[in-house]
């Protein structure tokens, strides 16, 4: 005969009625352990414990914030983080896009443009493209977008050169981290550049063919 003595069920001995075997009394028998599921108790180790008490789940939705307290708690979390994002954006691509049109107007771009139009041509793109070609490479991607966004390109110029940024960029840092790290960062930068205007000269001739 069984009775219950809190939420334990035990027989006349006083002793836990197993209702059901858990899969670790097997592999702590070894061990002189073992656990089992005694009506609604726990026994490990020859031990019988009450399971902790669970909030039902009323209490839970009641805990659950509401809309407006979401709200409340969660904008003001998105907005700083979408603030420290814009900067952390804006101070490259702001400067390096003024940087560009200061150049645009000096003449710089068009005398650089001259001297690299040979090589760019080999990729489809004009000898303008190598402001933030060089941008890219030597500081990083959002300085190569803000030169870009000064220069008047295609959209296949775009994906062009793009993609040769995407693969060689923010070289000085990148390289001192490999060396820092045994590796040749001028060999590593290298492989990455040319990599990268390969992969810019396949995605031309790629685009050239289907369209």
């Amino acid at each position: 005969m069984l009775r219950r003595e809190g939420r334990c069920d035990k027989d006349d001995e006083g002793r836990p009625a197993v209702t059901l075997e858990a899969g670790l009394a097997g592999a702590g028998a070894g061990a002189g352990g073992g656990a089992a599921h005694t009506g609604a108790c726990v026994r490990i180790g020859g031990v019988t414990r009450e399971p902790p008490d669970l909030p039902d789940l009323p209490d839970l939705l009641e805990a659950a914030p509401t809309f407006r307290e979401a709200l409340r708690r969660d904008l003001p979390r998105g907005v700083r983080s979408g603030l420290v994002t814009f900067w952390s954006l804006a101070r490259a691509m702001v400067p390096a896009y003024g940087l560009a049109l200061v150049l645009e107007k000096l003449g710089v771009i068009a005398a650089i443009a001259r001297v690299a139009q040979p090589v760019m041509s080999l990729v489809g793109l004009p000898g303008s493209a190598a402001v933030p070609l060089v941008m890219g490479y030597v500081l990083n991607i959002y300085a190569a977008v803000g030169a870009m966004t000064a220069l008047h390109l295609s959209a296949a110029q775009i994906t062009v050169l793009a993609l040769a940024i995407l693969i060689g960029h923010n070289l000085l840092v990148e390289g001192a981290v490999l060396r820092r790290a045994g590796m040749s960062g001028v060999g590593f930068g290298v492989l990455r550049a040319l990599s990268g205007l390969l992969a810019a000269g396949v995605a031309n001739l790629l685009m050239k063919a289907f369209s």
